[in-house]
């Protein structure tokens, strides 16, 4: 999965993760994580413009989902994966991730 600065922006997406590392844990699926233009630790501790982002879509929303949305943040951080804050262009096709063989 690929987190960038605007990821948090969208609840869409915040609901996606939690379905991931879901699927990840009970289906044993395999996560790699890349973070584009964003420190894995602004994701993990919801700060800097990341956290500002992510407190205005937890606008509304219960106490319910913003503490799913914060565990999963918090986990998806820790993920082994690819911090890309240096780069310009990023582009992954079937080929280049069947590269990665992680079993």
């Amino acid at each position: 999965m690929v987190l960038s600065k605007k990821y948090a922006s969208s609840s869409w997406c915040l609901d996606e993760l939690v379905e991931i590392l879901r699927c990840k844990e009970d289906q044993g699926q395999i996560v790699m994580t890349i973070f584009y233009e964003i420190d894995p630790s602004d994701v993990r501790k919801q700060s800097g413009d990341f956290g500002k982002d992510f407190k205005k879509t937890c606008e509304g929303k219960t106490e319910e989902v913003k503490q799913r949305w914060i565990q999963a943040l918090a986990h998806v951080a820790t993920i082994a994966g690819e911090h890309l804050l240096n780069w310009y262009v990023v582009s992954f096709g079937v080929n280049e991730l069947q590269r990665f063989n992680l079993s």
